[in-house]
């Protein structure tokens, strides 16, 4: 049998929500706002500083909003039809690398993609094996 590996502490959970939710924001967090919920979860786990889990709901709103206009600064960039090009895509390694210099965080991030299966799912257990959360994305339906 296979071992399960997971991040070693509670995770962020608002009103029985593990982590937050893009549907719970303005329009603009709410379309294009799945990166940044995560970041800012990721972002909560790894700060040392936040030994709370559990927060309701406006709490978290408040928290992730401070987060979006602090690190990140969310907005759309170019849009045709569709497609929407927003101001993280492609950018969220950089964007939550501002956040682990400004404080004073010994983490890395990348946005990168790994070509095959192994490659990535070897980075993913190096990160969980150091208590590190993983954000995976990929392609959307708009």
């Amino acid at each position: 049998m296979e071992k399960l590996l997971s991040i070693k502490n509670n995770y962020i959970t608002v009103e029985g929500s593990f982590g937050g939710n893009q549907g719970w924001f303005d329009e603009i967090r709410k379309k294009e706002g799945c990166g940044l919920v995560a970041m800012a979860d990721v972002a909560w786990y790894l700060n040392d500083k936040n030994r709370v889990f559990f927060m309701n709901r406006n709490a978290y709103c408040d928290y992730v909003i401070s987060f979006d206009e602090k690190y990140v600064k969310l907005k759309n960039v170019f849009s045709f039809n569709k497609f929407v090009i927003n101001s993280i895509d492609g950018k969220m390694g950089r964007k939550m690398n501002s956040f682990f210099k400004k404080e004073g965080l010994k983490y890395k991030a990348r946005w990168c993609i790994e070509p095959g299966k192994k490659r990535l799912q070897k980075r993913i257990l190096i990160m969980l094996k150091n208590d590190i959360p993983v954000i995976v994305t990929g392609p959307s339906k708009r």
